[in-house]
């Protein structure tokens, strides 16, 4: 009797934060690759280093998401689709979420389309209950804006803080102003995990706490600052919520 072959692992889709790039995220997709899954992470189109950012909205990055996906999420009827877990991080929870609008495996099921987005983990990321909210409603938002604060809890050496600070890129101040159309709280059927980050300074523990409440996410606690993808130990962690949250059957 022939085995059954093993079913495939869900795509992740990985999100970047703001000023940063896919590139940063190395120490965490390289592990997952490396584990057996697929990882898209593509480069937002609110973030960069020349003037193409310009007016670029959270919408934009969206598209940047679904032309990555676009492989993996036919919109043909009869074609193979794949599910998919979206992996956020900090700014990433806004155009992460935005993307599952209409991209779920229930909405996609509904209209005889195989796979979709089947839970999502937001890694101290933001994330924006109901529609017409916006990153900007949020505070304190300056701190958000203090870069200084991104890799101070997690990477004591100065030197390689500094090396980190040196390759941000610039942001697109709209995408902060612009409001979301899809709130996390109307993913019923799409399970949510937050990974709260304790300490973090710039998305503050008791504001991630708020958030991931506000949706009814499972809240995984980890002692670390606001980019834990720096830290081996950390992204060992992180792996092991990534597999559990594309192993989770959906909500009903």
């Amino acid at each position: 009797m022939a085995e059954t072959p093993e079913p495939e692992k869900p795509v992740i889709l990985l999100v970047h934060g703001a000023w940063h790039a896919p590139g940063y995220y190395k120490g965490l997709i390289n592990p997952l690759r490396k584990a057996g899954y697929t990882v898209v992470a593509p480069a937002l189109a609110t973030a960069g280093a020349d003037d193409s950012i310009l007016g670029k909205t959270l919408f934009d990055d969206v598209k940047r998401c679904e032309e990555a996906l676009a492989p993996y999420l036919p919109a043909e009827e009869g074609k193979d689709g794949r599910e998919v877990v979206v992996v956020a991080h900090s700014y990433g929870g806004i155009p992460g979420t935005q993307f599952c609008a209409g991209n779920t495996v229930a909405e996609r099921a509904a209209r005889g389309l195989k796979g979709g987005v089947k839970s999502i983990v937001y890694l101290t990321g933001y994330v924006l209950a109901e529609a017409g909210t916006k990153l900007a409603d949020y505070e304190p938002l300056m701190d958000f804006f203090d870069v200084n604060r991104f890799y101070a809890a997690d990477v004591p050496d100065a030197s390689t803080r500094d090396a980190m600070y040196s390759l941000l890129g610039d942001h697109s101040a709209v995408a902060f102003m612009t409001p979301v159309t899809l709130g996390a709280a109307d993913l019923k059927d799409v399970p949510k995990t937050y990974i709260l980050c304790t300490k973090d300074e710039t998305i503050f523990p008791e504001v991630q706490r708020k958030m991931a409440d506000a949706v009814g996410a499972r809240v995984v606690e980890i002692e670390a600052g606001h980019s834990p993808f720096a830290v081996e130990g950390h992204v060992e962690v992180l792996v092991r919520e990534i597999e559990a949250a594309a192993a989770a059957a959906p909500t009903a």
